[in-house]
């Protein structure tokens, strides 16, 4: 049984009146709290954003007073009063020391000419990780980052790396490079210069001066690898460890290449074979909730990265000791892959003993799952197919992002746009958190006590609710997480959100295939969704 909307106290509600499109009625505040009244919808929207400010100490929007410059000067840095000036931008800063620390931000909203440049970007873009370099998922995660801005890596030649120490020197030469030097390559290259060429100069004197830098394994990598076509910028390429992954993939289990306009392959040829081709790539080479592969073939049960190396180690290790592609299809179909990996010499004791599996979650642990891949697919800003009309068969009306299931097991019927945006938002919270476990939270939900859910939930996020509430904008029963759905004639069986979101070119796999096998990937995804 699902709760309507209400109010507490003197909160507000605003409800949309359907069988008359354009008008609301509002029941609440000081005006209307014995007997509510029926307004357009405008007019609504305004009396409740007035009610919301005038609880927040804020002048009504129509009693706003006039906007005037304050007199008084703060430093852009560290926000204490300041007596300087940019010089280009007049933007106050206390002293020079600030304005260097604040230039890499600062250096976006100047007037200074011929910035930000590339080389700009660039350093933002390192600058978010930089010091989680020395940590295995942190510089995965930054080399996620670089990949994901398609300029960038044109640009600066990152699509030309086949691995990620590649990556690393390529990095390291930019930052070596000085300041001044940045900026006038950046501008050589707007009159029509090569960058790798002006670069290549640079280098080359750097070595025959015998600067003091300590980079010349940095050097001479990229001297080298200038020999074999490495191209800066690069806009027309592919990205070579795509590639890469692509062609081992297809070496590995003697398909023909996809150039070659091979046979069909069936749809679990494909699925392995799309597993591979991430696996076998030499970075960037592990399944996450926004590939079809995820929740396939088991890595939507490890908790932590550490799980999810050994789990794509254990996939590869078949490749190493020359398994067909048939048996890896059959093991697969069949659910006896654990049995094929022993028989090949892989240790899944450990792998198993944490409670990971090889293949599809079970109809009725799928839903947790579920809420995942939905919650982050609507929130990951890629285009998905998510966001595709569907039949009713697993979707609310009119729902293109969440389940049934989802919606009403997870608080997320009946809530207002606001909650339901809150709401999203702290389950992408609590699935990041180190102490989150899905199968954990799935016990809370299946349990006959119906605050279970919200028990496991404090565990992870203490004081959830008053963290995620608000006593104006939200219900007052806001999140409702006691409700249970009921499934008379059992569970739906839909893998609907089990798909590819389509991502940076830098990151996703479909840009090293041809059109042919792209046909045949998209039959497999309507496959899945059917």
């Amino acid at each position: 049984m699902m709760m309507g909307q209400a109010v507490f106290n003197d909160g507000l509600l605003v409800d949309e009146n359907m069988a008359k499109p354009g008008y609301a009625y509002v029941v609440g505040g000081s005006e209307f709290s014995t007997k509510g009244r029926e307004m357009s919808l405008r007019n609504a929207e305004l009396y409740q954003s007035n009610f919301i400010r005038s609880k927040l100490g804020l002048e009504r929007q129509d009693e706003m007073p006039p906007t005037s410059v304050s007199s008084l000067k703060t430093c852009m840095h560290c926000r204490r009063s300041s007596e300087f000036r940019c010089q280009k931008c007049r933007s106050s800063y206390c002293s020079k020391r600030c304005q260097r620390k604040d230039w890499p931000r600062h250096v976006f909203i100047c007037a200074v000419p011929y910035r930000p440049n590339n080389f700009d970007r660039l350093e933002l873009c390192l600058r978010k990780r930089f010091f989680a370099i020395c940590d295995d998922a942190g510089y995965s995660q930054l080399v996620k980052d670089l990949f994901a801005d398609d300029h960038i890596c044109r640009f600066f030649g990152f699509i030309n790396c086949i691995d990620q120490s590649e990556v690393g020197y390529l990095i390291h030469l930019y930052l070596l490079m000085p300041q001044r030097l940045k900026t006038v390559l950046d501008r050589l290259v707007r009159d029509g210069w090569n960058l790798g060429d002006s670069i290549d100069v640079w280098v080359q004197k750097c070595q025959a001066k015998d600067l003091k830098i300590p980079a010349t394994e940095c050097f001479s990598w990229f001297l080298s690898r200038r020999k074999t076509g490495f191209a800066i910028p690069n806009w027309e390429g592919q990205y070579i460890y795509q590639g890469y992954g692509l062609r081992v993939a297809e070496q590995a289990f003697n398909v023909p290449p996809a150039s070659d306009d091979p046979p069909p392959l069936s749809s679990a040829q494909c699925s392995i074979m799309l597993l591979y081709i991430i696996l076998l790539r030499p970075f960037n080479n592990i399944p996450d909730i926004h590939h079809a592969e995820w929740a396939k073939f088991g890595f939507c049960y490890c908790t932590s990265f550490a799980q999810r190396e050994a789990l794509a180690s254990a996939y590869v290790h078949l490749v190493d000791a020359n398994t067909p592609l048939s048996d890896v299809v059959h093991a697969w179909t069949t659910s006896s892959m654990s049995q094929l990996m022993r028989d090949r010499g892989v240790d899944v004791d450990q792998l198993e003993a944490e409670g990971i599996l090889f293949d599809y979650p079970s109809l009725d642990e799928f839903g947790v799952y579920r809420l995942m891949a939905e919650v982050s697919h609507t929130l990951s800003g890629r285009f998905c197919h998510c966001f595709r009309p569907k039949s009713q068969v697993c979707h609310p009306k009119h729902e293109t992002h969440l389940s049934i299931e989802s919606d009403g097991d997870y608080g997320f019927h009946g809530t207002t746009p606001w909650e339901r945006w809150q709401l999203l938002n702290f389950y992408q919270h609590v699935f990041q958190q180190p102490a989150f476990d899905p199968r954990r939270m799935l016990q809370a939900r299946q349990s006959e006590d119906r605050n279970a859910l919200e028990q496991y939930l404090e565990t992870v996020v203490p004081d959830f609710r008053r963290k995620i509430g608000h006593p104006y904008l939200a219900d007052g029963f806001f999140p409702k997480l006691g409700s249970r759905l009921v499934f008379p004639h059992g569970r739906i069986a839909c893998h609907c959100v089990v798909h590819d979101t389509v991502g940076p070119e830098g990151l996703d796999w479909r840009a090293s295939w041809s059109v042919s096998v792209l046909s045949k990937v998209e039959d497999l995804d309507q496959h899945d969704q059917g």
